[in-house]
């Protein structure tokens, strides 16, 4: 027989082929989109009619202006959630929601008809404002729905809710009536928040506080009139007295009508320049300072207790010659925290001062017009000295000017003061007539009704019960037209006439005519007035419209009982969430949330930490990350020219970004965090063409190995984990479950392993159910690349009519996850990675000095503790494949003569086993590769056919058919295979659900029951690794004993910072190992993200104290810091240490940390170029007096990764 030349064996080889294309065009993505939001919202809508959906809520978007980032974060989120939920087998309903009335759109809509006017005015009547308003919302609706869908959100896209639809407008009516029924609705006279920016009152939902914020503050003295009898008998002069106040709004005092003191608080009074002074006694010395009194100021009354000043009178100056006499009076917010400890009443102007006031019979008044300007009523005497004045600009100026000498000091002050979140302005609090819900007769059943409603984050519940605790009334009227309005009618004294008769009529007129009409209708039209009222005084409509907020806070009314998932930014604990909750406990008749569960996720920042905003120059937009413009252009092959072009991957790529994001937390948005989403999608796509391309139809005959057997049980386990986070809305962690598997148990185990399998012998192996298994993972994920995967699948897959389409499948319906594998696997499989981690180690300083390149050029020789043997010898026929070398023996490595062999050490049960790495026995097969051939160019008995495997084709190779053949062709003729079972036979047994001994695979895989986290199967591959190799390596030095058991590993398994910062450093080391690029693993990503964020928190927490826990994590850290190459990160931490270390000079690290710290210190110097800085009290002077320390720092040789300083 010929045999053919080495060169021609490459013709013989089986290639994966598959049409699956690098990457996707533009309309291929928009035909998968369509297939995986539109098309699957509409089979499971029917396919499942006859379920109980599950109802996902949409908070709805504000209508007027582009999608961001955080719309890419809210809509993507929610459409993970649905997906997950379509997972479960239920049917999923979920209505896209538009916000579409109140001031930004009138303020946006006014500002382009402006644009468009020749002389830059705009004189539009309401009807012409709500006209320009709506148009605007509409298209803005439009445009944003059309991005939604581009971003694959599966959705009832034809069918939205939107709050200037008739329908909405007339539900939410209803909804007011049924409050006004319960007597919950009134009109008052009383201080709200108002801005003169939007012209229009405020919830306290649509505040924002400015820490920053600076006021002019002033001490004021006014005239005592009449005093006590206590304080007469003590020698004060009643013409000479004056109470100061103190306040930080000096435009405030012409509506002065009070003075509120503490009945609990002791004052004095003293002489200052012929003048005497009521001051609370324990403010007097800052007083004096501010004001600046004389040294040799005198006390006239020692002390006098609050409750003794009742029955003093003052008057104040502004109210001209006749102002009358007012009182001083007691309140219970008065302190002697600030101030003068007298408090300056303007019950117009303020909250309390209007409770306080309201309940004495002094009335409020507001001298300030809707611009936030004084009107003629703040000076009737001398209206020209502060009309038009602004009450935010010269006001505080010219009322202060009045006072003249009654100003005793003036100064400015920084402190938080509420804006109007829209306009980012000032708000001041103005007393006018408004519309007001009565919250506080409801919030109790309202706090009671969230006790059974589950919040993701947890914590989350604290804010949303603050929220609601500290509302008593809510302001539900704007003065503008754009809305839905109040339906109150007024007759000529301009009281209001609110009744459930009159609403109940006015809801029936706007059915039949529109909303419209409200306001192009006559005002002297009576069939806006309910029977029993006509032919009385005139009544007209008002035109007042309602808070957005009640708005969208009653879209409950658009689902059938309480939604499953409520899912908005964390915003909404102040608005939508409340407005919803409130709402629906005052008017549906029930005592519950209109909610079951509620998630809140954060803003979107940049890398620095920053609120994306277009004046900051930061915002980046949901297309860039998915045309890939937010990543370097991708490299040009020879002299190439014409404009860059990117890497863009769609949708999936935006999609990958949020499910990989914990939004529990702000999520940044980083240059490296889309490279590392750019690669693992990449990793996606080419694991799914290797799949495609290596599946065959005739692997289902060929019987199981035991290393198939651990492919299912690791993609099993990584199911069972990647469905209970998904259950969890818990994405980022299922993301990484997934990565994990991706990257070690399938990429770099698995597949890797089954190569000669699959380029050489009979195919075999599980790959059919490992691609259908990534395919149903993915599907929540990255629903277009499982679209396209399937349109790519091989023919004999497409000819199979009972295949259910992955985003079609439910959980239930994997089978894999309903076996029970023997009890023995889990443990096996940790021995059998164990002795591989070593091989890979003891392969890398042979590859290190250039012995190997292949792991095919080594042999192997496993010595083992005899309760291991057993374990080890089970797998012995498959133990070449499962390691990928050439041979594998057990026995002494000592005693094998080779020309090099290294080794490394790894744990097992009886003790710690060898792995021997030593050059191969035999030649190289010019086929399969691995040198097990008798001589060079013969072929193995593998490939020969000499080894019982169908000796009637040895020879008969033939050359394989060009990789991009139709994928129906026969390839088995092309191949020496053993010729299959007559059955197929699998080593799995199914679950016997009902026996109650049987527990649920996945539920204890973790063997250190007392961790402080749970670790999956793949996580715990990375924490035995650390154990038994890279720490214990690290630590072989440390002292007597067996630091790594004795002090580590105990400090590890006790707390989680520590546990995440050593799962992240064994990340990087198996990234290095596995030639993962350190950089962009989501291993890496992962855990460093849990690092930081646990440590940010520990070192952020006042009831902290240094330990020695925290150090070492810390200091771990630094130590992957320093690996990688990062000078300034590295100054930065170790800073913090000595920081720590400073600011607790008692405290005194344990030897063990002591030595770490140590050589953290050590390293970074070296890297940094800079001494040590002897971060301890009692260093080790053995180590620091080391000569190689007194070399210059350049000199020290620290190795990293792919640098050496």
């Amino acid at each position: 027989m010929r045999v053919p030349s080495a060169k021609s064996w490459s013709s013989t080889i089986r290639l994966p082929k598959s049409t699956f294309p690098p990457r996707t065009t533009p309309a291929d993505q928009a035909k998968y989109l369509q297939r995986c939001s539109d098309d699957l919202y509409a089979w499971q809508s029917k396919a499942r009619a006859q379920q109980k959906p599950f109802v996902l809520h949409d908070g709805p978007p504000y209508a007027n202006g582009s999608l961001h980032a955080g719309h890419a974060v809210n809509k993507i989120l929610k459409d993970l959630i649905c997906r997950t939920e379509l997972q479960q087998g239920r049917r999923v309903q979920f209505v896209p929601g538009w916000d579409c009335h109140g001031l930004p759109i009138e303020i946006k809509a006014l500002e382009q008809v402006r644009a468009k006017s020749e002389d830059g005015e705009v004189n539009l009547d309401p009807i012409g404002i709500r006209r320009a308003a709506r148009n605007l919302a509409r298209k803005t609706v439009k445009e944003q729905k059309k991005g939604f869908r581009e971003w694959g959100i599966m959705a009832d896209w034809d069918n939205p809710w939107v709050t200037m639809d008739k329908d909405f407008e007339l539900k939410q009516l209803e909804v007011f009536l049924d409050m006004t029924r319960q007597g919950l609705i009134f009109r008052r006279y009383k201080p709200v928040y108002w801005s003169p920016s939007s012209k229009s009152a405020l919830a306290e939902a649509e505040l924002e506080y400015n820490e920053a914020h600076e006021s002019i503050t002033a001490y004021i003295k006014f005239q005592v009139v009449a005093v006590p009898e206590a304080l007469k008998a003590q020698g004060v002069n009643t013409e000479r007295l004056h109470a100061v106040i103190w306040t930080t709004t000096p435009w405030t005092l012409p509506a002065n009508k009070a003075i509120a003191v503490s009945p609990e608080l002791e004052y004095t009074v003293v002489e200052v320049g012929g003048e005497q002074l009521l001051i609370a006694k324990s403010r007097l010395e800052h007083v004096a300072a501010k004001c600046a009194f004389p040294e040799s100021f005198k006390v006239v009354v020692e002390s006098i207790k609050g409750s003794e000043l009742e029955g003093l009178t003052y008057v104040n100056a502004l109210h001209g010659e006749n102002a009358p006499m007012q009182p001083l009076v007691f309140a219970d917010y008065v302190s002697d925290a600030s101030g003068s400890g007298l408090v300056h009443t303007a019950p117009g102007h303020g909250m309390e001062d209007y409770d306080v006031c309201t309940k004495l019979g002094i009335e409020a008044s507001a001298p300030v017009d809707d611009a936030g300007c004084f009107t003629d009523e703040a000076l009737p005497h001398n209206p020209s000295a502060l009309t038009g004045k602004s009450v935010l600009g010269g006001g505080n100026e010219a009322v202060l000017a009045l006072l003249g000498f009654q100003v005793l000091g003036v100064h400015k002050h920084e402190h938080k003061y509420p804006y109007d979140w829209r306009t980012k302005l000032p708000v001041i609090v103005r007393a006018t007539e408004q519309w007001f819900a009565d919250v506080g007769s409801i919030k109790d059943k309202a706090l009671k009704s969230l006790d059974n409603v589950k919040f993701i984050p947890e914590n989350s519940r604290s804010r949303l019960e603050s929220f609601i605790k500290g509302r008593s009334e809510w302001c539900i009227s704007r003065q503008r037209a754009w809305g839905v309005p109040i339906p109150a009618l007024y007759d000529e004294s301009g009281k209001a006439i609110l009744t459930q008769e009159s609403v109940s009529h006015i809801i029936s007129v706007i059915q039949e005519r529109g909303i419209d009409s409200w306001w192009t209708d006559a005002q002297d039209d009576e069939s806006w007035v309910p029977a029993s009222l006509r032919g009385q005084s005139p009544l007209k409509r008002g035109t007042d419209t309602m808070d957005v907020w009640f708005d969208s806070g009653s879209s409950w009314t658009q689902t059938e009982g309480p939604a499953d998932v409520y899912s908005e930014g964390t915003d909404q604990h102040r608005g939508w969430f409340q407005s919803s909750l409130l709402t629906h406990i005052s008017a549906s008749g029930l005592d519950s949330a209109p909610f079951k569960t509620l998630v809140s996720h954060g803003f979107t920042i940049d890398e620095h930490g920053k609120k994306m905003s277009k004046s900051i120059g930061n915002v980046i937009l949901p297309a860039d990350i998915m045309n890939g413009t937010l990543l370097p252009p991708i490299k040009r092959k020879g002299k190439a020219t014409g404009p860059p072009a990117y890497d863009g991957l769609g949708a999936d790529a935006l999609r990958l970004w949020v499910a990989s994001s914990d939004y529990t937390h702000d999520v940044a948005l980083r240059q490296p965090v889309f490279k590392a989403i750019n690669s693992t999608l990449l990793k996606y796509r080419t694991t799914l063409k290797m799949l495609l391309g290596s599946m065959r139809e005739s692997s289902e005959k060929v019987q199981l190995t035991k290393l198939d057997s651990i492919a299912l049980y690791q993609l099993q386990q990584t199911q069972i984990g990647f469905a209970e986070a998904c259950r969890a809305y818990n994405f980022h962690k299922a993301i990484s479950i997934l990565n994990r598997w991706i990257n070690t148990d399938l990429s770099s185990f698995y597949l890797e392993a089954i190569k000669d399998r699959l380029y050489c012998g009979n195919g075999g192996g599980v790959l059919y159910p490992i691609f259908m298994g990534l395919m149903h993972m993915l599907g929540p994920i990255t629903p277009s690349l499982v679209e396209e995967s399937w349109e790519h699948r091989p023919q004999w897959m497409k000819d199979n009519t009972s295949s259910v389409h992955p985003l079609q499948r439910s959980t239930d319906e994997l089978r894999l996850l309903t076996y029970k594998f023997p009890a023995s696997l889990p443990t096996n499989i940790s021995h059998l990675m164990a002795a591989n981690a070593a091989i890979k180690i003891a392969q890398e300083e042979a590859r290190a000095e250039k012995l190997i390149g292949s792991s095919l050029q080594s042999s192997v020789v496993l010595t083992l503790p005899k309760e291991s043997q057993d374990l080890f010898q089970n797998y012995a026929d498959e133990l070449q494949e499962i390691f990928v070398v050439s041979s594998v023996e057990f026995g002494s490595g000592e005693e094998r003569v080779a020309e090099w062999k290294f080794k490394a050490e790894f744990e097992v049960p009886g003790g710690k086993g060898t792995a021997w790495v030593l050059p191969p026995k035999e030649a190289k097969c010019p086929r399969c590769w691995k040198y097990v051939a008798p001589t060079e160019d013969e072929l193995c008995g593998s490939n020969s056919g000499n080894s019982g495997r169908n000796p009637s084709r040895a020879g008969q190779y033939k050359p394989m058919p060009n990789e991009t053949a139709d994928d129906d062709q026969d390839l088995d003729d092309n191949i020496i295979h053993p010729d299959p079972p007559d059955k197929p036979t699998l080593s799995l047994e199914p679950v016997n659900n009902n026996d109650p001994s049987i527990e649920r695979l996945g539920a204890n895989l973790d063997p250190f029951e007392s961790l402080p986290i749970k670790l999956h199967f793949s996580t715990l591959k990375l924490f035995e690794y650390c154990i038994t190799n890279c720490m214990r390596n690290a630590f072989v030095a440390l002292g007597p004993g067996d630091p790594m058991m004795d002090v580590w590993l105990p400090m590890i398994l006790s707390d989680e910072l520590l546990l995440q910062c050593t799962l992240y450093t064994s990340a990087i080391h198996m990234s290095t190992i596995y030639g993962i690029d350190v950089m962009q693993s989501m291993d890496v990503m992962t855990h460093r993200t849990e690092t930081l964020s646990l440590l940010t928190k520990r070192l952020g927490d006042p009831n902290h104290t240094v330990n020695d826990v925290t150090l070492t994590a810390v200091a771990r850290y630094v130590g992957q810091v320093i690996l990688c190459n990062n000078v300034e990160e590295t100054k930065l931490h170790m800073d913090g240490l000595e920081r720590m270390l400073a600011l607790n000079p008692d405290f005194e690290p344990g030897h063990q940390v002591r030595e770490m710290l140590f050589w953290t210190d050590v390293i970074a110097a070296a890297l940094c170029h800079e001494p040590p800085r002897l971060l301890t009290k009692r260093p080790n002077n053995r180590l620091y007096g080391n000569p190689i320390l007194q070399a210059p720092r350049s000199t020290i040789g620290i190795k990293h990764y792919g640098h050496t300083p």
